[in-house]
C-alpha cells in the first residue's frame, strides 16, 4: 500500500502514486493550473519592469554596468560607433569586427548593438510572459571555463548558438586552445543560420589573423563590417569612456 501524492488516499499498485479518482485529478488540475498562473503573472511582471528600464535589460542580458553607464556619455563621430550604427543599420549584415587597440570605443560601440537590439525586441513593446532574451554579451576569456560534457554548460552554449544577437567582447583573452576554437566554432554556426554577431578585439588585425585565421575576416567582405581603428586615437586620453 502507498499514498496518493495528491489526495493521500491509500493506493494500490498498479496505481502506486495516484489513486486515479475523478475528483483527485479535478484537484490535480486545479493545482497545477494555479502553480502555471502564477508563474506566467510573474514573467509579465518581470517583463514590464524591464521594458520600463531597458538599462536593467542591458544588465540581464550581460553588459557590464559602466558600458550600460558609458552608453549616454559616447561621443559621436568616432569610427567604432560610426560602424555599430551601420551595423545596425544593414539588417542584412551578419558580423561586425571591431579590432583595435584599447580606448578605441569598441566595447561600446558593441553595447550600442545591444542596445538597439533590445529596444526593436517584441516583447518591450508588448508583454509575452515568455522572457525570450533578444542578444547576449559575454568576454570572450568566459568561453575558456564552458565545458562540452557538463549539462548547465552545455545549456549555454547552446543558447549562445541560438541567441539573435551575440556579443563576444575581447576575443584574443581566451586562456586556451579550446576556448580559442569553441569562439570560432560559435561564429561559424551562427552564421550559418543566418544569426548576428559582434566582435571586439584589442589584437592587431595582422595578430587577430593569425589568431584565428582568414576564413572569420573573409566573412566580413560580403556579410560583415569592419572599420579601421588602427589610426583611431584613445578615448582615454580625453576622459571618454570605453576599452
Amino acid at each position: 500500500m502507498s499514498t496518493c501524492f495528491n489526495c493521500e488516499r491509500q493506493v494500490q499498485p498498479p496505481s502506486v502514486s495516484w489513486c486515479g479518482q475523478s475528483d483527485c485529478a479535478a484537484v490535480a488540475r486545479a493545482k497545477y493550473k494555479a502553480q502555471f498562473d502564477k508563474r506566467h503573472v510573474e514573467l509579465l511582471a518581470q517583463e514590464a519592469m524591464a521594458r520600463g528600464d531597458l538599462e536593467t535589460h542591458l544588465r540581464r542580458v550581460g553588459v557590464p554596468m559602466e558600458r550600460v553607464q558609458n552608453l549616454r556619455a559616447t561621443s559621436e563621430g568616432f569610427q567604432s560607433m560610426e560602424a555599430a550604427r551601420s551595423f545596425i543599420r544593414l539588417r542584412q549584415k551578419l558580423l561586425l569586427i571591431l579590432i583595435g587597440p584599447p580606448g578605441v570605443g569598441k566595447t561600446v560601440a558593441a553595447a550600442t548593438v545591444v542596445k538597439d537590439a533590445c529596444e526593436r525586441w517584441p516583447w518591450n513593446s508588448q508583454a509575452t510572459g515568455q522572457l525570450a532574451e533578444p542578444a547576449a554579451f559575454m568576454p570572450a576569456s568566459q568561453l575558456t571555463s564552458l565545458s562540452s560534457f557538463e549539462h548547465v554548460d552545455q545549456e549555454r552554449l547552446r543558447y549562445l548558438r541560438r541567441v539573435p544577437l551575440l556579443v563576444l567582447d575581447e576575443a584574443g583573452e581566451e586562456a586556451t586552445q579550446y576556448g580559442r576554437g569553441l569562439l570560432m566554432t560559435l561564429l561559424s554556426e551562427r552564421h550559418a543560420a543566418g544569426r548576428r554577431s559582434v566582435v571586439t578585439s584589442n589584437l592587431t588585425v595582422e595578430a587577430f589573423r593569425e589568431r584565428y585565421g582568414t576564413a572569420l575576416l573573409d566573412r566580413v567582405k560580403g556579410d560583415g563590417v569592419m572599420p579601421d581603428l588602427s589610426g583611431q586615437k584613445s578615448l582615454r586620453r580625453t576622459e571618454r569612456p570605453e576599452s
